[in-house]
């Protein structure tokens, strides 16, 4: 039997020697699948640099915060340089390219 052909009249007998989760493809996919759900070391590493400097975000902020309300400004003022302090320090482009990188060479 050629595959692609049509059966006219006839009938075929067809043994299955194996199941579709034994294929090649399969395997390949189950693999991927484990990798992509189990954490490196860089991504972890990264994970645990993302939670520092989230920190150091925060604090940078609280005291840029209190040095110019300390100073007399008003709180608008205050405000606008904690916001950009903390915006300029945050990290999360740091914890997410991480993980979009290895799930992106892993699928390549």
């Amino acid at each position: 039997m050629i595959p692609g052909s049509v059966n006219g009249d006839g009938s075929f007998k067809v043994t299955v020697s194996h199941t579709s989760k034994d294929s090649f493809l399969s395997q390949v996919i189950k693999l991927v699948d484990d990798a992509q759900k189990s954490k490196s070391k860089t991504q972890l590493m990264a994970d645990t640099a993302a939670k520092w400097l989230t920190f150091v975000a925060i604090v940078s902020g609280l005291a840029t915060f209190l040095y110019w309300k300390l100073t007399g400004q008003l709180l608008a003022f205050t405000m606008e340089r904690m916001v950009t302090v903390i915006v300029i320090c945050c990290p999360h482009a740091l914890g997410l390219a991480v993980p979009l990188v290895v799930a992106k060479s892993t699928a390549l």
